[in-house]
């Protein structure tokens, strides 16, 4: 009778406590954002590039690849987002042998459409005893070049195969939200890459 009774606070109160804003982080602090480095086959032979970049999410509420609203209220909105969006893209294109040039460059235009992450309860029903959170990162953006668009849309989890923290890693909320949105971008840059890589000959690649 005592776990029946635990058990059922839990379910009442979680889920509550989950959904108020002060604890949706909760209070411990995290480690700044990451640059994490690729583990593909990249070479961009020493190609120069003159990238323009577009904050393109007022409004957008959804991510193709992401089946939930998005949480338009994490610390990723406004300058922060797409200044660390931007970032990351130009050191990705620099570790693949890319250059920046923005007088002789080839023109590629990017916008932003989403970058957010989010924290799902989980319950373990059968042991009815506790409750754990799944960690998502996500992002969306599109590219213009000279021969077309394309969307680029990346949603990872802690249990992903190539996400970069484990699901029962002893890390903050705050850090395992950070790390999700940094896994995300490298599997959605990876892609972008090997696009704009191989963009004359045509191969084809596995989607984000």
């Amino acid at each position: 009778m005592y776990v029946m009774i635990g058990t059922f606070v839990a379910f009442l109160i979680l889920p509550i406590l989950m959904d108020r804003t002060n604890l949706y982080y909760g209070f411990l602090p995290g480690k700044p954002y990451r640059f994490i480095k690729s583990k593909k086959e990249l070479s961009l032979d020493g190609r120069s590039f003159h990238f323009q970049f577009i904050d393109a999410r007022e409004g957008v509420t959804t991510a193709s690849c992401y089946d939930q609203p998005l949480d338009r209220k994490t610390e990723l909105e406004g300058a922060r987002g797409i200044d660390f969006f931007k970032d990351y893209l130009l050191q990705s294109v620099t570790d693949a042998g890319g250059k920046i040039d923005d007088t002789n460059g080839e023109n590629i235009s990017v916008e932003l459409n989403a970058i957010s992450f989010a924290m799902a309860m989980a319950m373990a029903m059968a042991m009815a005893r506790f409750a754990n959170l799944r960690v998502h990162g996500i992002v969306e953006f599109k590219v213009k070049t000279s021969s077309g668009e394309k969307s680029y849309c990346s949603h990872m989890t802690d249990l992903d195969e190539d996400s970069p923290i484990s699901s029962n890693a002893l890390v903050t909320r705050k850090t395992a939200s950070r790390i999700l949105v940094s896994g995300a971008l490298r599997r959605a840059m990876d892609s972008f890459i090997l696009d704009i890589q191989t963009k004359t000959e045509g191969k084809p690649h596995d989607p984000v």
